[in-house]
């Protein structure tokens, strides 16, 4: 838990004050350390088993504050070709079923703000 709450605050992109450079540059625990610097060799998010957050959580804060890999899990290459298209496929349609289903987002706003028009 204490590794998932510190992510933020050290991968930030934020410089504009000295809390935010401090954040930045402050050190950190060995174990998230391992974290952060095995997602942006590989794209992979490996924590324990009992870690209370989820990879997804992970993930979200990660790319969220702008990390992004250099490379991929080099595990990928034992996988055939057609698994992996099947996989990106099934990804694919079910971002395509859930933005299909979500309203748009103006309409939300406009339920959510009780239907008044709050366009400017």
């Amino acid at each position: 838990m204490r590794d998932f709450l510190i992510l933020p605050y050290k991968v930030t992109q934020r410089a504009d004050t000295p809390f935010w450079r401090y954040c930045r540059d402050m050190g950190i625990p060995d174990s998230l350390r391992d974290i952060i610097e095995l997602f942006e060799a590989r794209g992979r998010i490996q924590i324990p088993s009992d870690n209370l957050f989820t990879a997804q959580s992970w993930l979200a804060v990660m790319v969220g504050q702008g990390l992004r890999p250099r490379g991929y899990d080099p595990l990928v290459d034992t996988l055939p070709e057609a698994e992996l298209n099947a996989h990106m496929k099934s990804i694919r349609d079910y971002i395509d079923q859930a933005t299909t289903a979500m309203p748009r987002h103006h309409d939300y706003l406009a339920r959510f703000m009780g239907g008044a028009n709050h366009a400017r």
